[in-house]
């Protein structure tokens, strides 16, 4: 799960990326072709292009700025912040009474 994480962080950097290097504003429609784009991702190897998948499917609340990213089946909640310079935060509830045994299964 964290790779996975990691992983779709580092492909929305990637994709940002030009948008702040060009000093762009990241905006919400800027950011759902961004997504589009991994849903539709397609990769030609050998001469045969297939669909790659990055992300199964993807949902944003714009009134509480949370983005659901379904990856592998597995659902990611972020809450996140638009504009010059946009923010993406991840958080996990731990509790007192979970076992590190708990902890490496879930992460």
């Amino acid at each position: 799960m964290k790779n996975k994480m990691i992983y779709l962080i580092a492909l929305l950097v990637l994709i940002l990326i030009p948008s702040r290097v060009f000093a762009v504003e990241v905006t919400e429609e800027n950011l759902k072709s961004a997504f589009d784009g991994m849903i539709d991702y397609e990769i030609t190897q050998d001469g045969k292009t297939e669909n790659v998948n990055i992300i199964d499917s993807y949902t944003m609340d714009t009134t509480n700025k949370k983005l659901t990213v379904v990856v592998e089946g597995e659902t990611y909640t972020l809450n996140y912040t638009l504009g010059d310079n946009p923010t993406f935060t991840y958080s996990k509830e731990l509790t007192s009474s979970m076992t590190y045994e708990d902890y490496q299964e879930d992460n």
